[in-house]
Formats: structure tokens, sequence, C-alpha cells
């Protein structure tokens, strides 16, 4: 990674005011929320030793989750083989 990248990264991972599970996309995925122009979120898994996969990233403009970017995120758990 880029030291650009890994910096604008840790700026942002530094500003996460929230982290929850989130049993609605699968076993072990989580949900960062970070508060920069608005809510935005990150839904990930990190349940393999040497990977964290971001499942999907968006910016959060109502106080509800659309349904389109749950079936997304449940849609790339399935794709990476998660066991529940």
């Amino acid at each position: 990674m880029e030291q650009g990248v890994a910096a604008d990264a840790s700026a942002v991972w530094g500003r996460a005011n929230r982290l929850q599970t989130n049993a609605i996309v699968g076993s072990g995925a989580y949900e960062v929320r970070v508060q920069i122009d608005g809510g935005w979120r990150v839904m990930y898994v990190a349940k393999f030793e040497l990977a964290i996969y971001a499942l999907h990233a968006f910016h959060k403009k109502t106080q509800k989750t659309r349904k389109d970017d749950i079936e997304l995120a449940k849609k790339r758990y399935k794709q990476i083989g998660v066991s529940q």
C-alpha cells in the first residue's frame, strides 16, 4: 500500500465513531460508522488470519440502511466463502 493511501485510510479509521457487528450480513461481519461529510459505513469481515475483506462501503444519507446496500454486502460475504 502506498504511503498516501495508508495515511488517508488511517485518518478515516481514526475518525470511526462506532463499530458494531452486522449479523444481517452474516456471522463475523462488522460495520464501522464514520462521520465525515455525513455518515459513511464500511461493512467488512475479519475472520481470516491474513485478510480483512471490505464487503461494501457507502455514503449513508438516511437513517435506515438501503436494502440494496445490505444485499450487496450479503452477496460479497457469500462470494468469499465465509462459513457461518
